[in-house]
């Protein structure tokens, strides 16, 4: 019975929503000018950051997940606990891409990290970096979000 209880309450708590400080949508514009449209969970709290995607068994493929800093900073993103394979983007304070990562491997230890100080993060689907044309040249409106 206090294994049922405790599935119940885990359940319960992975599926609230009260990690995720606001929805939002972005654009990311490429070098061709064409630009293509997430609907992301905007999380700035320590404690939905750390949260993030885990425990998440899918990915819309028009979703993502945006972090915000409150002061740019080194980033450093894992894959722990994540079940489904990622892109990250960070995203310097201008908006411009800092480094992207593609096909993050799903569950993994491995520290991944920004080169510079970012004021975002990105995550989005696995492959959609290439899929999009997604690169260095790259924007994201995240100065509209703040």
């Amino acid at each position: 019975m206090r294994k049922i209880l405790g599935i119940i309450f885990l359940s319960l708590f992975l599926a609230s929503p009260g990690y995720t400080d606001s929805i939002s949508s972005i654009k990311i514009f490429n070098s061709s000018d064409s630009f293509v449209e997430y609907t992301v969970e905007v999380v700035s709290s320590q404690e939905s950051q750390q949260r993030g995607l885990m425990f998440r068994e899918n990915l819309n493929s028009n979703e993502g997940m945006l972090f915000l800093f409150k002061v740019p900073k080194k980033a450093s993103f894992w894959m722990k606990n994540t079940l489904i394979s990622l892109d990250l983007i960070f995203i310097k304070e201008n908006g411009k891409v800092d480094s992207i990562y593609q096909n993050l491997e799903p569950l993994s230890l491995k520290s991944i990290k920004s080169k510079l100080k970012v004021k975002a993060a990105l995550e989005i689907p696995g492959g959609h970096v290439e899929l999009h044309g997604i690169n260095q040249n790259s924007y994201i409106n995240i100065g509209l979000i703040e």
